[in-house]
């Protein structure tokens, strides 16, 4: 437990005790009128990009569930160290923190269609009358005069992967004697005496449909709300001298890296923790799980900030100091946007595939063996239908920049179609050649594909096409390092001549991608507003129930990505979202 609490001023290099805190009755320990200032400021100081795409889309969808926190002004700065979580156990499974300021969230609420901004309102209002209208608090009353510009939101790690982690909401006070009045009711309004843990009040407020909330306030700083007493004490003992999120190795360094100015969320994801409830709870494999920061990561932080055209956000993660796998920093991506064309609808590129399946592949042992990208089901389909070694005849010649670009191409009836086409370059053209003859005789021979050779642009270039003609596939070369494959009818035009006006120039994807980072691993991009009203047949894949509407809001996502140290990655992520002409009506008031 922590020594008496004390009014402490700097002397040198010591913090100083100049008085005790008074304690209030209630059980609250401060000087009324004024703020606890002793935080400490956190010393400054990835691997695909599309590999976060998913987390990156949950956290924006996820963050407006704070918007009925904000009505009215306030002032001053968020400070950088998100805010209580010194309160926050140091194994927490998420913390979010979210701006509290109003003028952010009717910014945020100007993005969308009237179907996702009318599925948005529904969900903050849902949130706002479970936590506090059904417990007889309003917000406007009772909490915007004193809150902080940020408050936060904790995911405790459960007791066992399988059951819901307790959340904690961590409030910090901005004005102590507005709180005092305020907080005053939860004496008034507990449905049972109150009781102490280590020298501090918890009290139960009893809701409207049974649902009870415990709460308790630290020194005049923070007040602390759960739907689990056991979760309040864990936040008590975790600011009385436990172990915090804050001491976490490498939390500073990714605050710093992550910076941004007035940020209007904030994230911290327990590698960990998270990998394993997912896994525990996933009623099917998730192919992508392997690929995510979750995979083998430590602790991934992300600061969101709002812009005119949507949602910028800077993310950082690392890998475990004991960990056996160390990323390689390449950062030479940026190149092949420029050979492919301006309707392409969804790219990933990377610094070096075979530095890609090298990392990957060591997870080999990891990854769930019913995932379809298991890296060994991968090797021993290619082996049993080709004959080929993946590593041997593939990787080894791909240790140049990569992309996977999906295109949109008219097929012989006109009909347009998606495409897929593979582009690689490498420093082993003659390995290459022999590997993609191999793959000729084989497509030839044992499948009975019709192999026919021309010429392209003073390139070579190989067809293949199935005996009924459903399948058609071309590989050659772009130049003389750069090799491609295409999956689909129509594709070789777009590539071959290079096109005059390539995905590098288009203004969508170049807004997507825009990044503070001066070199890149790799990229992500998918145009899905294109992609939702094309006349090309797209199949989504299945998401969460609701979701599919959001989506709709949405015009691209842009990710980019580099590899900061053997153990770091930053990346970059651009998410310009649909905007709306109709004013932003005020939320339903509370029945």
């Amino acid at each position: 437990m922590r020594a008496t609490p004390c009014y402490s001023k700097a002397i040198g290099a010591k913090a100083v005790c100049i008085a005790p805190l008074p304690r209030y009755p209630d059980g609250s320990i401060g000087m009324k009128g004024k703020k606890d200032m002793n935080q400490k400021k956190p010393k400054g100081n990835g691997a695909g990009a599309w590999l976060v795409a998913g987390a990156a889309i949950a956290l924006i969808a996820g963050g407006g569930l704070g918007y009925w926190l904000s009505r009215q002004p306030k002032p001053g700065a968020v400070s950088d160290v998100p805010a209580g979580l010194e309160a926050a156990p140091r194994d927490a499974l998420l913390a979010l923190s979210i701006s509290t300021r109003p003028a952010q969230w009717r910014q945020l609420r100007e993005f969308g269609t009237p179907q996702t901004r009318a599925r948005l309102d529904q969900a903050l209002v849902n949130w706002r009358d479970r936590l506090l209208t059904s417990k007889g608090y309003r917000y406007a009353q009772d909490i915007q005069p004193w809150v902080g510009d940020e408050v936060t939101l904790v995911l405790l790690a459960p007791a066992a992967e399988t059951e819901k982690p307790p959340a904690l909401w961590i409030l910090p006070i901005e004005d102590v004697e507005k709180a005092q009045q305020s907080l005053s009711r939860l004496g008034a309004g507990a449905s049972a005496p109150a009781r102490s843990h280590k020298g501090i009040a918890l009290r139960t407020l009893a809701g409207t449909e049974g649902q009870t909330l415990s709460a308790a306030v630290l020194e005049d700083r923070l007040v602390l709300l759960s739907d689990t007493a056991s979760a309040i004490e864990r936040a008590i003992d975790t600011y009385q001298g436990g172990e915090a999120l804050t001491q976490l190795p490498n939390y500073s360094l990714a605050l710093a890296q992550t910076a941004v100015p007035e940020p209007f969320a904030r994230l911290y994801v327990n590698g960990p923790q998270a990998k394993a409830i997912a896994a525990a709870n996933s009623i099917q494999p998730a192919p992508l799980l392997g690929l995510t920061p979750l995979q083998n990561n430590q602790g991934l932080v992300a600061s969101a900030r709002l812009t005119e055209t949507g949602v910028q956000l800077r993310g950082f993660n690392w890998l475990p100091a004991d960990s056996q796998n160390r990323y390689r920093v390449i950062n030479n991506a940026g190149d092949l946007p420029k050979r492919l064309p301006d309707d392409a609808l969804m790219v990933v590129s990377g610094s070096s595939f075979q530095q890609f399946w090298q990392g990957y592949s060591q997870q080999g042992s990891v990854v769930n063996p019913r995932n379809p990208l298991n890296p060994n089901m991968l090797r021993e389909g290619l082996l049993s239908t080709t004959g080929l070694n993946l590593e041997t005849d593939l990787v080894d010649w791909m240790n140049g920049e990569f992309a996977l670009a999906l295109l949109p191409q008219p097929d012989a009836t006109g009909e347009r179609r998606l495409s897929l086409a593979w582009v690689a370059e490498t420093s082993d053209r003659p390995a290459a050649e022999a590997s993609l003859a191999k793959l000729d005789e084989v497509m030839g021979s044992r499948y009975r594909f019709r192999v026919t050779r021309a010429e392209v642009g003073g390139q070579p270039v190989v067809g293949w096409a199935s005996p009924f003609g459903s399948i058609n596939a071309t590989h050659g070369w772009l130049n003389n390092n750069t090799a491609f494959l295409t999956l689909g009818t129509g594709t070789l035009p777009s590539l071959l001549p290079q096109s005059e006006t390539p995905l590098s120039t288009d203004p969508d994807f170049l807004a997507a991608t825009t990044t503070s980072l001066n070199n890149q691993n790799g990229q992500f991009f998918i145009d899905i507003e294109r992609l939702l009203t094309s006349d090309t047949p797209f199949p989504l894949p299945n998401l969460p129930n609701g979701a599919e509407i959001f989506l709709t809001g949405m015009r691209s996502l842009g990710i980019t990505t580099a590899i900061e140290g053997d153990r770091t990655t930053r990346y970059d992520l651009n998410l310009i979202l649909q905007k709306s002409t109709e004013p932003v009506a005020p939320l339903p008031p509370p029945e």
